[in-house]
């Protein structure tokens, strides 16, 4: 089954919504942020046209497989769990957002 970004978002958005139900923004506020993060780049990049390739499809599918990995992790009482998730959940997007950069290059 192909993953959109809108897909990934809306497990990245349950994520948040979960966080704060748990009251995670006193406790942790860092991991509130940096999920919060996560999803201002699949916003920033949702529209790419290069993630619609195999190359695009392949990295979406694999976002959207560590955000249901970060969703599971927040049920979970293990801080060390849910950053270990997380952590994956940013790398994996951040190469999304260098890819989108590498391709937004205009040579002259």
């Amino acid at each position: 089954m192909a993953v959109s970004v809108a897909d990934v978002r809306e497990i990245i958005d349950e994520s948040i919504a979960l966080l704060r139900n748990r009251g995670v923004e006193t406790e942790y506020p860092r991991t509130l942020s940096q999920t919060e993060s996560v999803r201002s780049v699949l916003i920033r990049n949702e529209k790419k046209i290069w993630l619609r390739t195999k190359k695009g499809r392949g990295m979406l599918a694999e976002v959207g497989a560590a955000a249901d990995r970060l969703k599971g992790a927040l049920a979970s009482d293990n801080f060390d769990v849910i950053e270990g998730a997380l952590v994956e959940v940013e790398a994996l997007v951040s190469a999304i957002e260098e890819e989108s950069r590498k391709r937004s290059m205009v040579v002259t």
